[in-house]
């Protein structure tokens, strides 16, 4: 049996659109959401206390950390003094003590 050219032609298309936009679901259903669900949030919250435990109470005792009250402005000038002082930590845990501290320790009348 013997194909038209213009069925060969409309296979050949068909076959190359299915091969180029097929695979568009899989890419955009990959793409995580922007907005954390409160279980991602609540995971990250307990992550960064568990660093911020790690990293700063092997030094200070807790309750003389988290009475301090400061901005997140302030506490980043806090947490990177203790860099200079030897404390050793990646960019990403400080950046996650910052936040944890910032969030749970803002200054007093504020609100967390």
């Amino acid at each position: 049996m013997k194909l038209s050219p213009w069925i060969v032609t409309g296979m050949v298309l068909a076959s190359v659109g299915f091969l180029a936009f097929g695979n568009v679901r899989a890419q955009t259903t990959a793409v995580p959401s922007a907005t954390p669900t409160p279980a991602t949030a609540e995971a990250a919250s307990a992550h960064a206390k568990a660093t911020y435990q790690e990293l700063c109470t092997g030094c200070h005792d807790a309750s003389v950390i988290e009475t301090q009250g400061y901005s997140r402005a302030q506490w980043d000038e806090t947490v990177h003094s203790m860099v200079d002082r030897g404390l050793t930590s990646t960019p990403e845990q400080l950046d996650e003590i910052i936040g944890y501290l910032a969030k749970n320790f803002p200054p007093q009348g504020s609100q967390k």
